[in-house]
C-alpha cells in the first residue's frame, strides 16, 4: 500500500514539474514543426470546403442548353442590346466603378435619409421650453425683478401661458400638430418623388443591326428598373469568376433575366423554356465568352495608341454624317460649303473620361480654324433640332455632347492630319505659318469661303429670339462636340 502511495506521490511530482516547463525550454524546431502542420491542416481543411462546395454546385445543376442554341442565343443577345453591344468586336463597357458601386450599395440608405432630413424635427410634448421668468419666479417662490417691462403685479391665473404646460390637452395638440406637419411633408415626397440616380442608358442599336426583335419601348423600360433600383448604368464586373462573387453582377443579371422574361412571353416562344436555367446561361456566357472578351480588350487598348481606336473611329464618322445632313438641309444650294463636312478629318477626336457617367473630353485639332469649329458647333445643334423629338434625338445629343475641351498638343505622336483642298479659311493661321512651303504645297488650301456669313444663318434658325448678326456666342450649346 505504501509502494502505491509512494509510486503515485512521485507521478505527481513529475506532472508537476512538466507544468512548470516555460515555453523558452521547449525545442524552436518543434514549435516550428507544429506551425506548419497546423497550417498544412488549414490548407487541406479549406481545399476540402472548396471542393465540396463545387460538387455540390455540379450536384445541384441542371443541364444548360448548348451555347449557340437558340434559347441560349437569346438570353445573351438581349443582355448585348442593353448594353448597346452592336457585334461580338463591340468594346464591353466599362466596369462599375468604386464610387458606382458605393452608390447603388447605399441607394435605399440614402433615399431615407433624404426623406427622415426633410421631415420636421421630432417633438416631445412632455419636454417642456425653458421657462421665462415670471414662470420661475413662481415655481421658486421668488419675487420677480422690477423694471421698465414688468411693473405689473404678475397673477399665474391671469398669465398661466407662460407656465410649463401641464395641461393633457396642450400635450395632445403638440402632438397632433407635429403629426400633421410629418402627414403633410410625407404626402408632399410622396407627390413629387425622389430624385432618382443619375443614369446613363447604352446607346441603342439600330434596326438594321439588331438580333431579335427588340423595341425601343423594352429597352427603355428595362433602362428605367435599373435606374430605380440605384445603378447608374448597365454594365457587369467582367473579371469576376462568377455571380455569386459580385454582388452588383448578380443583381444586374436579376434584372436582365426578369425583363428578357418579359420579353421572350410576347413572342410566342415555348414558355417551357422559362423553366430553363436562364442565371446559368448568363453566368456562363458572363465568365467564360465576356471574361475572356474583356481581357483581350485590355490587353489590346494598352497596345493601341487611343487615337486610332476603331470605337473612336465610328463616332467620328457618325458625327460628320448628322453634320453634313444637316448642312444639306439648310444650304441645300450651297454644295461647296455642305462637302466640307463630309470629311471625317473635320471632326475633333475625344478622349474617354474616367468617369463612364461623365461626358467624354474633346481634343481639338490644331489645324482647324477657330471659326470652322464654331460652324461645326452650330451644325450640330441644327442636326438636334432636325431630329423628331423622342429617342433618336435624345441619342444623337448624347453622341454629341462632350465635357471638357484641350487643344491637340504639338507634340502629338498621331497628329490629327488636315484635310486637302478645304478654304484657305478653314485653317488656323497660325498652324499654317509653321508649315514649310513643301508642306503648305500638300494641302492646297482653296479660296476663302467666308464662315461667318454661314455662322450667322445657322444662328438665326437654331437660337431660340436671335436678333444680333454680330452675336459671335451661344451659351446654350457650350457641350457639344466640336
Amino acid at each position: 500500500m505504501s509502494d502505491n502511495a509512494g509510486s503515485m506521490d512521485l507521478s505527481d511530482s513529475s506532472l508537476g514539474e512538466d507544468d512548470n516547463i516555460s515555453s523558452s525550454d521547449v525545442d524552436a524546431e518543434v514549435l516550428e514543426s507544429q506551425l506548419d502542420r497546423k497550417k498544412t491542416r488549414r490548407r487541406v481543411k479549406k481545399k476540402l470546403t472548396k471542393e465540396q462546395k463545387v460538387i455540390s454546385k455540379i450536384a445541384e445543376s441542371r443541364p444548360l442548353p448548348h451555347p449557340t442554341g437558340a434559347l441560349s442565343t437569346s438570353v445573351t443577345q438581349f443582355a448585348k442590346f442593353m448594353m448597346g453591344l452592336e457585334s461580338s468586336s463591340s468594346p464591353l463597357p466599362a466596369p462599375p466603378t468604386a464610387q458606382e458601386i458605393s452608390m447603388w450599395n447605399n441607394h435605399i440608405k440614402n433615399r431615407r435619409a433624404h426623406v427622415s432630413s426633410r421631415l420636421p424635427p421630432t417633438v416631445n410634448p412632455n419636454e417642456s421650453s425653458a421657462p421665462s421668468p415670471a414662470a420661475q419666479a413662481v415655481s421658486t417662490g421668488r419675487a420677480l425683478p422690477l423694471d421698465d417691462s414688468n411693473t405689473s403685479t404678475f397673477n399665474p391665473a391671469v398669465q398661466g401661458d407662460i407656465l410649463p404646460s401641464t395641461n393633457p390637452t396642450t400635450k395632445d395638440n403638440t402632438r397632433a400638430n407635429y403629426n400633421f406637419l410629418r402627414n403633410e411633408t410625407l404626402n408632399s415626397i410622396r407627390q413629387q418623388g425622389l430624385q432618382l440616380t443619375k443614369y446613363t442608358p447604352a446607346p441603342e442599336i439600330s434596326a438594321h443591326a439588331r438580333h431579335q426583335p427588340i423595341s425601343s419601348q423594352t429597352k427603355q423600360i428595362c433602362d428605367k428598373e435599373f435606374q430605380l433600383k440605384g445603378f447608374s448604368r448597365i454594365t457587369f464586373e467582367w473579371d469576376a469568376r462568377s455571380l455569386t462573387s459580385s454582388p452588383w453582377n448578380q443583381a444586374t443579371a436579376s434584372i436582365l433575366i426578369d425583363k428578357w422574361s418579359g420579353w421572350y412571353e410576347t413572342q410566342g416562344k415555348n414558355r417551357d423554356n422559362l423553366k430553363e436555367d436562364i442565371e446559368g446561361i448568363l453566368e456562363r456566357w458572363l465568365t467564360g465568352t465576356m471574361r475572356r472578351n474583356y481581357r483581350k480588350q485590355l490587353t489590346s487598348r494598352a497596345n493601341a495608341p487611343p487615337a486610332v481606336s476603331s470605337k473612336h473611329k465610328r463616332d467620328r464618322k457618325k458625327i460628320a454624317e448628322h453634320r453634313y445632313h444637316a448642312a444639306k438641309s439648310v444650304f441645300p444650294q450651297n454644295k461647296r460649303f455642305t462637302i466640307l463636312f463630309n470629311d471625317v478629318a473635320c471632326v475633333s477626336d475625344y478622349e474617354d473620361n474616367a468617369d463612364p457617367a461623365l461626358p467624354r473630353n474633346r481634343i481639338i485639332p490644331r489645324w482647324r480654324s477657330e471659326i470652322l469649329t464654331k460652324v461645326s458647333h452650330q451644325l450640330d445643334i441644327a442636326a438636334i433640332q432636325l431630329q423628331k423629338p423622342g429617342r433618336s434625338r435624345a441619342n444623337l445629343a448624347d453622341l454629341l455632347r462632350r465635357g471638357d475641351s484641350k487643344n491637340e498638343p504639338i507634340d502629338s505622336e498621331t497628329p490629327m492630319e488636315p484635310p486637302r483642298k478645304f478654304p484657305i479659311d478653314s485653317y488656323d493661321s497660325a498652324y499654317l505659318s509653321e508649315l514649310t512651303a513643301l508642306e503648305r504645297s500638300h494641302i492646297k488650301p482653296k479660296e476663302e469661303i467666308n464662315f461667318l456669313v454661314f455662322l450667322e444663318s445657322l444662328y438665326k434658325l437654331t437660337v431660340r429670339g436671335y436678333m444680333n448678326t454680330d452675336q459671335e456666342n451661344v451659351t446654350n450649346s457650350e457641350n457639344l462636340a466640336r
